[in-house]
Order: C-alpha cells, then structure tokens, then sequence
C-alpha cells in the first residue's frame, strides 16, 4: 500500500508542478537622471526641491505626471517630466513621487512608488577617491 500512496503522491506533485505559472515576472526598474537638465549660474546658491507625483500605466510607465511645487526655475520643468516619462517602475496601485533636489547644483534623485524607493546621487562618487 505504501507504493501506492508513493505514486498517488507522486502524480499530485506532477501535476501541482506542470501547471502554467500565474504569477508575472518581476520587473526591472530604470530610473536614471536624464541630461540635459539645465543648472543655472544665476542659482547656484539656491536650495530647494522640485517635487512631481505620477500614476503608472499597466507597463510600469509613468504618466499624468504632476508638479506639486513650483520650481525655481519653469525651464527645468519640461527636461525634468521628459525625464520622469523615460522611466520604468515596478507597477504599483500606490501613486509615484519623484524628488530632484537642488543644492548649489543637482544633487539626488529619489523616487517613491509603492514598496519601490530609490535615491540616485547626481555626481555618483568614485569609490577610490578619500
């Protein structure tokens, strides 16, 4: 009875294994700093943040890209959503943000969607250099 119950096992595990997956793959994100992205000498002094939210579509696009505030400088807002709309994330139910802050120049990126969180350096630092 044993190598009964091994083989009935056996099947039910044959074909638990043999059916089609139906969970999606997980996807690759690409959030990345865009150039150009203008900076001005006129500001170089300046802090502050340009803060956008976004819905993705069903390929982990982003779109009806928002300004929340008002920028310093209106010519970097088109560069910055061009910037946003080359993205792919991770799809989320959750509504995405994206954060450029602007210290005496560009200095990181970070971008919130759902359980996904980056924070990109604009001058990525040289591991070697102390």
């Amino acid at each position: 009875m044993n190598a009964h119950r091994l083989v009935g096992c056996f099947a039910l595990l044959s074909g638990i294994l043999a059916q089609p997956q139906t969970n999606e793959p997980l996807q690759k994100s690409d959030v990345h700093w865009c150039a150009p992205i203008p900076s001005f000498a006129a500001l170089q002094e300046a802090t502050f943040t340009a803060v956008y939210t976004f819905d993705l579509n069903s390929r982990g696009r982003p779109v009806q890209i928002q300004r929340v505030n008002v920028p310093l400088i209106s010519k970097a807002d088109a560069p910055l959503v061009a910037c946003i709309e080359s993205w792919h994330l991770p799809k989320s139910r959750s509504k995405g943000t994206a954060v450029f802050s602007f210290k005496w120049g560009w200095t990181d990126l970070q971008v919130i969607s759902g359980d996904f969180e980056v924070t990109i350096p604009a001058h990525p630092r040289n591991p070697d250099s102390r």
